[in-house]
């Protein structure tokens, strides 16, 4: 007795084996949706508050590794500033209408629903009416990425509680 054997005869005459219906199955049959790097809990707003600004990918999708600019969370705002080079032009157009030479954007953020809600942002201490929403999620226990360029931190420690 052979262990391949067809099962079935399909319309147009070609043989269709167990094989190849188990196979197809296993292609065409959704399990959910794969995450490479796994399930991690939501973000939320204590995981930004004094969060490390470790790195970031810029237009042609390249590592800055250090971030050659600051962005900083405290419980009300973030702030974003140049150091060594300019703020992202994706975060300027976003948030400063593309404004150049910027030297500090604050504005007051939440998470929500997945995404980083930025509002009232002030540039260089003129107030800006806007609201931008940028993803975020977290890729790993101590990896937070935000936005499309992935700007990427890690949570601040937790504190540890005395008995």
């Amino acid at each position: 007795m052979r262990a391949y054997r067809p099962i079935e005869r399909m319309e147009n005459g070609k043989l269709l084996s167990l094989w190849a219906v188990l196979t197809a199955v296993a292609l065409v049959v959704p399990t959910g949706t794969a995450r490479a790097q796994g399930h991690y809990a939501p973000v939320v707003d204590a995981d930004l508050i004094g969060a490390a600004f470790n790195h970031y990918y810029d237009a042609n999708m390249k590592a800055v590794i250090p971030p050659d600019f600051s962005w900083t969370f405290t419980a009300t705002n973030l702030v974003i500033k140049p150091s060594k080079g300019s703020i992202p032009a994706d975060l300027l157009q976003q948030l400063a209408a593309g404004a150049k030479d910027v030297k500090t954007i604050v504005a007051g953020w939440k998470v929500e629903a997945g995404q980083l809600v930025i509002t009232g942002p002030t540039v260089d201490g003129v107030p800006r009416r806007t609201m931008v929403k940028l993803p975020i999620n977290r890729t790993a226990p101590t990896v937070i990425r935000i936005g499309r360029h992935q700007y990427v931190f890690s949570p601040a420690p937790a504190k540890a509680v005395r008995p």
